[in-house]
């Protein structure tokens, strides 16, 4: 009885924290859609660039720490993507790239895979 309680606990746990993590890249996606409309050097740029940049370190610490439970490599293939994106968030300051859409593209990726 009290395993079948905490499973369901963990499940949840697991469930909300997926819940969160989707949120949070569909936020990121609705601002690079408005930043890619409203042209790389806008102040809307900016402000996707600092959100994505921000979430992807959270998401990569997160994976890097030894309490994560997610397999070793999909751990691993986690981070590589949050590596890209993290590069690619800089190319785009940088003047290096010129818009969102690949980025755009992976999160929208991995936001279904969390559903």
């Amino acid at each position: 009885m009290y395993q079948n309680r905490y499973e369901e606990i963990v499940e949840n746990s697991s469930k909300t924290e997926r819940d969160g993590e989707g949120l949070a890249l569909e936020h990121s996606i609705e601002l690079m859609e408005i930043a890619q409309a409203s042209g790389i050097s806008s102040k809307e740029s900016i402000e996707a660039q600092f959100f994505v940049n921000r979430l992807w370190v959270f998401f990569i610490e997160d994976l890097s720490s030894p309490e994560n439970a997610l397999p070793e490599q999909v751990k691993a293939d986690i981070i590589s993507i949050g590596i890209w994106m993290l590069r690619e968030t800089e190319n785009i300051r940088r003047g290096e790239s010129k818009d969102f859409l690949g980025l755009i593209e992976v999160s929208q990726a991995i936001r279904e895979g969390l559903r």
